[in-house]
């Protein structure tokens, strides 16, 4: 906003949207689209999905229809909307994909890993809204004696540096 007022030219990168200011977003939607399309390619067919915040206050737990219905950061809405577009278009029912709303951390991905685990079905694929969630997710994975990838497939998402060099390494947007 100072810069705004001294006229300095500027660009946003990502937040905040300001009318007619030159500005570079992430493409969410379609970079979560890509990363499922990448595991349904790898012939997966169970999900589970570690999400990022849902909205401004402590909730940590299973995503309910109702709280994917009222998800108010544009984020998480956009990533969410990215792999249900690839999922439900290859035939897998939003119903039966297990999804956790942790504290975007990676012991966030520890925690919506331990609960992904405990379900009847637990899924071979993840689908994780950043890759700290990923990275915590593959920690207790490995704890648990599954083998990433051989036994379950991780996807990240934001490219930390750390993504390069964890081990595995991590498959990331």
């Amino acid at each position: 906003v100072a810069a705004l007022a001294r006229n300095i030219p500027i660009v946003v990168v990502e937040q905040p949207r300001i009318a007619n200011i030159p500005s570079v977003f992430v493409d969410q939607r379609s970079g979560a689209r890509k990363a499922a399309e990448h595991l349904l390619g790898l012939g997966h067919r169970r999900f589970g999905i570690i999400l990022l915040r849902t909205s401004h206050d402590p909730f940590i737990g299973e995503v309910s229809a109702e709280r994917r219905a009222a998800i108010s950061y544009e984020i998480t809405r956009e990533r969410l909307d990215g792999y249900l577009d690839a999922l439900t278009e290859a035939g897998i029912t939003v119903d039966d994909i297990p999804m956790f709303g942790p504290p975007s951390s990676r012991d966030g991905g520890r925690q919506g890993m331990e609960w992904l685990l405990s379900k009847p079905q637990p899924p071979t694929a993840v689908l994780a809204m950043s890759d700290l969630l990923a990275l915590g997710a593959i920690d207790v994975a490995q704890r648990a004696g599954l083998r990433v990838p051989e036994d379950l497939s991780v996807v990240g998402f934001d490219d930390i540096a750390e993504s390069a060099t964890s081990d595995p390494p991590l498959t990331t947007v």
